[in-house]
């Protein structure tokens, strides 16, 4: 909760926040929800997070309804979209986003993956992509 936390509010003081379309690759950490409600409490504040978009990526059908539940509950607003990244590009990999951030599986193939993804789907390549990664090896995964 606590880095969730760190990173929404990254995105503040960088400046990567307020009127941007944001995408999430991934969301096992959830800060699609702790930026909406950093955005829901800046729109309390006269602020304009309302022009700002965040859509989701997510692949884990429990985690998806979570994250809508949560939403919708809290009257958050954040899209989510089911999908595999390693089914290709596809139509969702439009250039449409300002800010990605991705906290990909701790593999070189896992890295590579979350990064093409990220790269093909920013307007241009002079946006951001925030990147949260630690290489572990398969067997420490195993043991978790």
């Amino acid at each position: 909760m606590d880095t969730a936390i760190k990173r929404a509010l990254l995105l503040l003081k960088e400046r990567q926040l307020i009127g941007k379309n944001i995408l999430f690759l991934g969301n096992d950490d959830l800060i699609s929800l702790t930026t909406a409600i950093l955005l829901e409490h800046l729109k309390k504040d006269k602020h304009e997070g309302y022009k700002t978009q965040l859509t989701v990526y997510e692949y884990d059908s429990a985690l998806i309804e979570f994250i809508e539940k949560q939403a919708e509950i809290y009257q958050l607003q954040v899209r989510v979209v089911k999908h595999d990244l390693t089914k290709g590009h596809l139509e969702l990999f439009q250039p449409e986003f300002d800010v990605v951030m991705t906290d990909p599986p701790y593999t070189i193939s896992g890295l590579k993956l979350f990064l093409s993804r990220a790269l093909a789907a920013l307007k241009t390549q002079e946006q951001t992509i925030y990147l949260s990664f630690g290489e572990k090896s398969p067997t420490t995964d195993l043991l978790i």
